[in-house]
């Protein structure tokens, strides 16, 4: 399960834009368009705020890739 929890208890979001640069060390290039994360609450009211992403009300877990294992799959497609 994806997860960047700031707060207590993640809220689930789908990121409907791709984003650039860093937030709080968090890299947020890493977040990709059309996944769904489980985010921390202040992170969450960001992503919503700046219309990164919508809420999501869906029971099914989030992705059970974490974010590190996703970006080093997506490394070694580009290499072949």
């Amino acid at each position: 399960m994806d997860s960047v929890c700031f707060g207590r208890l993640p809220v689930r979001v789908k990121i409907i834009e791709q984003m650039s640069g860093t937030l709080d060390g968090i890299d947020l290039t890493k977040f990709q368009v059309g996944h769904v994360y489980d985010v921390g609450v202040s992170f969450a009211s960001y992503l919503l705020a700046s219309r990164y992403a919508t809420p999501v009300a869906d029971e099914r877990s989030a992705s059970d890739e974490p974010l590190d294992r996703a970006d080093d799959r997506e490394r070694r497609k580009r290499r072949t």
